[in-house]
């Protein structure tokens, strides 16, 4: 339930003396995936995620995991979330935790030695279709990438920040990559200094040095940080990249060292692709797609 509906709920309440009768509806954190349900029609199990800025991940990721386990042959997926209050609360307490950009210009620049924070989203959503392979051939469906791995972990470590050791997110990454090739990585790049450390130390140890690291982006530079959204946005393009042979660039300034990131978009072919959320409260989450061949 957007925070602004809340509070006009609360205001109405203390003023008239009454409720909106859609309150409950409203605060149920299990309302997206239900109106989806009810709007389509769906009578297959209809849950929600709830992992921070991982859940749109971890929604992808366990749809992936019901259709590979014959629970469904079909999946929508995705996140949302809508972060707008009136009393404009939201931005100041990211602010008091250190996390929101500073700059002048309101930029983020992940992976840069000028980075101080990530650019705030109000909201956003962003949901895509999975469905098995021969149910998708069988209807002629528009495929732009196979979902061919999913791993999550937790850091157990801190309710809002990453230990800078990095250790839980490597042992994730490699147990999702298995030694395969990795030709583009969509990067959880919050533009944080801690988060963006710690997500470069696992680069390199996954990876190595630059010139064996796949190429590297953040999509937050350019559309902020959606928080329960963003990890179903960099979901979609990464698959979109994959379709196209496209990566986006970078808003960056001076790029931290040994990373292979780049301000301007490349034409790649990508056999394979990877995209992480760390989430607060020390959640993980990555997802692996590859070229759809037949």
């Amino acid at each position: 339930m957007p925070i602004c509906e809340f509070e006009d709920i609360l205001k109405d309440f203390k003023i008239k003396h009454r409720v909106n009768p859609m309150c409950i509806p409203l605060i149920m954190p299990n309302s997206t995936a239900a109106w989806i349900s009810i709007s389509l029609g769906t009578h297959g199990r209809s849950m929600q995620m709830c992992t921070a800025c991982a859940s749109g991940t971890d929604a992808v990721g366990m749809s992936y995991q019901s259709i590979l386990n014959g629970s469904c042959n079909m999946a929508i997926c995705g996140g949302n979330d809508y972060l707008v209050d009136s009393e404009s609360i939201t931005l100041p307490s990211f602010e008091q935790l250190r996390a929101v950009t500073n700059a002048d210009d309101g930029r983020s620049l992940p992976f840069s030695e000028e980075h101080k924070g990530f650019l705030f989203s109000e909201g956003a959503a962003g949901f895509l279709v999975l469905e098995e392979l021969d149910h998708a051939l069988a209807r002629n469906a528009k495929i732009y990438a196979e979902i061919t791995g999913y791993e999550y972990s937790c850091d157990a470590y801190n309710i809002v920040a990453m230990p800078e050791s990095a250790e839980h997110i490597t042992i994730m990454m490699k147990k999702l990559l298995n030694g395969k090739k990795v030709d583009y990585y969509n990067a959880h790049g919050t533009g944080t200094i801690l988060n963006d450390n710690t997500e470069a130390k696992m680069i390199c140890e996954v990876f190595g040095d630059k010139e064996n690291q796949p190429a590297i982006n953040s999509t937050k530079a350019f559309i902020g940080h959606t928080i329960g959204a963003s990890g179903a946005i960099e979901a979609i393009v990464c698959a979109d990249s994959i379709y196209n042979s496209k990566i986006h660039g970078n808003i960056c300034g001076t790029i931290m060292n040994n990373l292979n990131v780049s301000a301007e978009s490349r034409e790649i072919d990508i056999e394979r692709a990877v995209s992480a959320s760390f989430g607060f409260g020390g959640h993980n989450a990555a997802l692996m797609f590859e070229k759809f061949k037949l």
